[in-house]
């Protein structure tokens, strides 16, 4: 069997609510992108997710600066680091017959999805999500095939001449657009040493009312947002390396070890070690 340019991290299906702030990430929900204290939580991933939606009352997120509904019946991707909020302001809800995660580590293969896409799901591409599932579930499961099967399942939807891509949209001025383009640049430039003037220089305002500002649309202040985007990223870290917690705060932009983990605790109710050992039972099995 060739090796798979890709390694599935999850694949599952089930109901999925809007998004609410939950410490309890681990306790009541499997995702890692929870960010806490916010209640707009853009962020983005570390991987790639594929969805097969087969019921949705509702429910919106925003993809970049888009806002996409999901429709029964569609299929959804979103590459890696790609910004987007799980929410639809605590309303909606959506079933995924299939929800996968994955990295890519071919390098074709990760250039060619490189931009978020729908498609309407037709029989054929049905009975492939079925089989995934099946296959998951049954006594001849084993990750590299089941690599293989995700990788073809990805050439075969890049194929497909219904496939829309999601492009830049302008959205209307209260739903917070104006800052967009800021919560892109902190989701990528997390690591630095931000200060609140920086960020209030990158959108031009003074650092008092940008700062109000922000907090009015977003009901978190623009450093405790920082924050909890590293925070967000050193889930992934966690989970997926072994770096030592060390190494994982001075990623993601954290100078002492100490206030990292002081401030995971306060987040997510458990510490970084605790997490890594709960998650990585879950992920990685």
């Amino acid at each position: 069997m060739k090796n798979s340019g890709i390694q599935v991290l999850s694949l599952s299906k089930g109901r999925t609510t809007a998004f609410s702030v939950d410490n309890s990430i681990i306790k009541k929900s499997r995702t890692l992108d929870t960010l806490p204290g916010g209640e707009f939580s853009m962020h983005a991933h570390h991987y790639c997710k594929l969805m097969y939606i087969t019921d949705a009352d509702d429910f919106y997120t925003r993809i970049n600066d888009c806002k996409i509904s999901f429709m029964p019946g569609f299929v959804y991707f979103m590459p890696a680091y790609t910004l987007h909020t799980p929410t639809n302001h605590y309303t909606g809800s959506v079933t995924s017959y299939a929800s996968l995660t994955f990295f890519i580590s071919d390098k074709k293969l990760f250039d060619a999805l490189s931009s978020p896409f729908f498609l309407p799901c037709n029989d054929e591409l049905k009975e492939n999500f079925t089989e995934l599932l099946d296959f998951k579930n049954s006594s001849r499961y084993n990750k590299e095939e089941l690599n293989e099967k995700v990788e073809k399942l990805l050439y075969k939807l890049l194929g497909n001449s219904s496939k829309t891509e999601i492009t830049s949209a302008s959205l209307p001025e209260e739903d917070g657009n104006e800052f967009i383009s800021l919560i892109k640049y902190i989701c990528e430039h997390y690591c630095d040493d931000l200060t609140l003037s920086d960020l209030a220089a990158l959108v031009h305002t003074e650092k008092t009312y940008f700062a109000k500002k922000f907090k009015s649309i977003y009901n978190i202040t623009p450093i405790n947002y920082l924050y909890a985007v590293r925070l967000s990223r050193s889930l992934d870290e966690l989970t997926f390396s072994d770096s030592s917690i060390e190494e994982v705060a001075l990623s993601v932009g954290f100078k002492r070890t100490s206030a990292y983990s002081s401030a995971f605790k306060r987040a997510y109710d458990i510490s970084p070690n605790e997490y890594r050992k709960r998650a990585k039972d879950i992920w990685l099995k």
